[in-house]
């Protein structure tokens, strides 16, 4: 199934989803597409994750602050500050927390940017749900907050 359709809007006033508690890790998704941001929150809500998604940079780089995150998804092309420019804040101030890019623009020297500045792994749209879960479980095991522990896989997906 592709992450292309719609399964629930966000809240149309503040654009950002509710969290989605579940018992396992959680991931930040920042996306500017309100039904990709809401189709991503509610697959991996349904894989077990605690999930929140933030329609704009400053919004999620505010709950990560807040809220922390174990794992972050991140789209390129969003209005304000763009995806480079919160991955390049997040190296600096949260150099741990893994970071999945994703962008319908891919192209080669998108992907090569996005891994140089520091991503986990680059994800190119549109994506099915076992690629985004391919890149969230290598970035989980990355980051050591799943159920094997981990910590520091000293090979990150790079491209898909």
């Amino acid at each position: 199934m592709m992450l292309s359709q719609p399964l629930a809007s966000p809240d149309a006033d503040s654009r950002m989803m509710a969290p989605r508690i579940a018992s396992g890790p959680r991931i930040l998704v920042v996306e500017d597409d309100d039904d990709l941001l809401s189709m991503v929150v509610e697959f991996l809500h349904e894989e077990g994750f605690d999930v929140t998604g933030r329609a704009d940079t400053v919004s999620g780089l505010v709950r990560l602050m807040t809220v922390g995150a174990e794992v972050l998804v991140l789209d390129w092309k969003m209005s304000g500050l763009d995806g480079f420019d919160l991955l390049t804040t997040l190296r600096r101030c949260y150099p741990d927390v893994p970071v999945i890019f994703t962008t319908a623009y891919a192209t080669p020297e998108i992907g090569s940017r996005a891994l140089a500045s520091g991503a986990f792994s680059f994800l190119p749209k549109p994506f099915r749900r076992e690629e985004l879960m391919s890149h969230v479980r290598g970035a989980i095991r990355f980051s050591g907050s799943g159920p094997d522990g981990g910590g520091g896989d000293p090979e990150p997906l790079g491209k898909s």
